[in-house]
C-alpha cells in the first residue's frame, strides 16, 4: 500500500513539476535551503535527450552581479568528468542534483543571491542544453519568509492552441488562501493550502490574464501571467512598394516585412511593447503564405528601436536580415567607443539572440570619400568579411561559456 501511495505521488510530481525545463523542491527556494533541482532534457533545445550523465554547468546572480547575465562564482569544470556537478539521473529524460547555493557557490559573507544560472551538458561538452532559444536556464532565488506565485508554467507570456489543456500551479510557501481569476473571473480557490492546481482550457482566440493571490496571516502576494490563444493571422497584401525589411513609411510609422514560408505566425516583439507577446503586434499574412507584415505607429522618430521576430510555437527569435544595425550581446561589450560611439545596449534581461536596430530620423553619415571612383562592375571581385576579425586593436571575445 504504501509502495502504491509513493509511486501515485510520485507520477503526480512527475506530471507538475517536470513539465518545465527546470523545477525545484522547495518551490520557493532561498540561498540557505537545500534545493533539489530538476532538469529536463526534453525541453528548451532538447540536445541532452537520451544523455547519461548529464552534467551542470552553474554560476549564480548576486548583488555583485552588474546585471542578469553576470555570473558569480562558477561551479564546473568544462568537458570533465567532474563529481561536483554530475546529475543523477531519475528516468524519463530528468536528471536532478541537489544545491545549497550558500556554500555550494562558496558565498561571501552579506552577498545576496537572487537567481541560480545553468547550462548542461555531456561529459566532453559537446553537446549543451539550454532554453529553446539558446539562452541561459535560470531558476529565481527568494527572501525568507512568505513567497508565492505561479510555479507552471514559468512563463510570464506564453501561447496555446484552442482547445488544448495547459497546466495552472499556483503555489505558496506557507499555507495561503489562494484564488485564482482569468480575466477577472474567479475560477478556483483554496484555504489553508500551498497548492492550488488549475487546467486552463479556452476554445476562443485572445489574450487571457490570469491572476492568483495568496494570503497568509493578513499578508496578500499578487501574481500574474498571460496565456494567448493564438488566432489564424490576418491575410492581406501589404501595401503596394513594401519591400522586405524596414520599410520607413511616416515620421511616426515603421512597416516590417519579413520573408517566413512555412511559418504558422510570427509576433514582433520590442521596445515599443516591452519585449512581450502581444496581438496588437500579430503580423499579418499575405496571401500567398510566405511573408509577414506588420505596421508599427506612434514611434518617436529621433528614437533608436530595437526588435526582434519571434517565430512561431518553437519561439525562435531573430534579428531583421536587412537591418543596418544588429546587436549582439556576446561581441558588443567589446567594441571599443572610439570604433563604434554611444553604441545603444543590448536589451538584456529581456530577450535573447541577436537584435535589430531602426531609427525613423537616423542621422546622416558623413562619407569622407567622395572622390573615390569605382570599377566597372564587370571588373569587380566582391568578398564578404566581418571587419571585427581583421581589426589589431579588436579584443577577442571571450568564449560563451561562462
Amino acid at each position: 500500500m504504501k509502495k502504491t501511495l509513493f509511486a501515485s505521488i510520485l507520477a503526480l510530481f512527475s506530471v507538475q513539476a517536470f513539465a518545465q525545463i527546470l523545477s525545484s523542491e522547495p518551490a520557493f527556494p532561498t540561498q540557505n535551503d537545500e534545493i533539489t533541482i530538476y532538469y529536463n532534457a526534453t525541453l528548451g533545445n532538447a540536445e541532452l535527450t537520451n544523455v547519461i550523465p548529464v552534467y551542470a554547468h552553474t554560476g549564480i546572480i548576486t548583488n555583485n552581479s552588474v546585471d542578469n547575465s553576470d555570473w558569480q562564482h562558477v561551479v564546473g569544470n568544462w568537458g570533465t568528468a567532474d563529481p561536483n556537478v554530475v546529475m543523477t539521473p531519475m528516468g524519463s529524460n530528468v536528471h536532478r542534483i541537489v544545491i545549497t547555493p550558500q556554500t555550494f557557490y562558496n558565498l561571501n559573507v552579506g552577498e545576496t543571491a537572487t537567481r541560480l544560472m545553468f547550462v548542461f551538458r555531456n561529459q566532453n561538452g559537446t553537446l549543451v542544453g539550454r532554453n529553446a532559444d539558446g539562452s541561459d536556464i535560470y531558476l529565481d532565488l527568494y527572501p525568507e519568509g512568505f513567497n508565492a506565485g505561479f510555479t507552471a508554467p514559468s512563463s510570464g507570456t506564453i501561447t496555446a492552441d484552442a482547445g488544448a489543456d495547459v497546466a495552472i500551479n499556483c503555489g505558496a510557501s506557507l499555507p495561503s488562501d489562494i484564488t485564482l481569476s482569468v480575466n477577472g473571473n474567479q475560477v478556483a480557490s483554496a484555504t489553508g493550502v500551498t497548492e492550488l492546481p488549475y487546467t486552463f482550457n479556452e476554445t476562443s482566440s485572445g489574450e487571457y490574464i490570469l491572476e492568483m493571490s495568496a494570503t497568509n496571516d493578513g499578508n496578500t502576494i499578487t501574481d500574474q501571467m498571460t496565456i494567448i490563444i493564438i488566432p489564424e493571422p490576418t491575410v492581406a497584401a501589404a501595401p503596394s512598394g513594401t519591400i522586405d525589411g524596414i520599410n520607413y513609411v511616416n515620421d511616426n510609422t515603421v512597416r516590417l516585412q519579413f520573408f517566413a514560408p512555412n511559418k504558422d505566425y510570427i509576433f514582433v516583439i520590442g521596445d515599443f511593447n516591452d519585449w512581450q507577446l502581444d496581438l496588437d503586434y500579430f503580423m499579418n499574412r499575405t496571401p500567398d503564405g510566405n511573408t509577414y507584415w506588420l505596421e508599427l505607429t506612434g514611434l518617436n522618430p529621433e528614437t533608436e528601436y530595437r526588435f526582434q521576430y519571434y517565430i512561431g510555437d518553437e519561439g525562435m527569435r531573430c534579428a531583421e536580415i536587412y537591418s543596418e544595425k544588429i546587436l549582439n550581446y556576446w561581441d558588443d561589450p567589446y567594441i571599443p567607443a572610439d570604433v563604434y560611439p554611444n553604441l545603444i545596449e543590448y536589451p538584456v534581461g529581456l530577450t535573447s539572440d541577436p537584435v535589430s536596430v531602426f531609427q525613423i530620423n537616423e542621422p546622416e553619415f558623413n562619407w569622407t570619400d567622395q572622390s573615390y571612383s569605382r570599377p566597372p562592375k564587370e571588373r569587380l571581385v566582391v568578398y564578404e568579411m566581418l571587419v571585427r576579425d581583421f581589426v589589431a586593436l579588436t579584443t577577442i571575445r571571450p568564449s560563451m561559456i561562462h
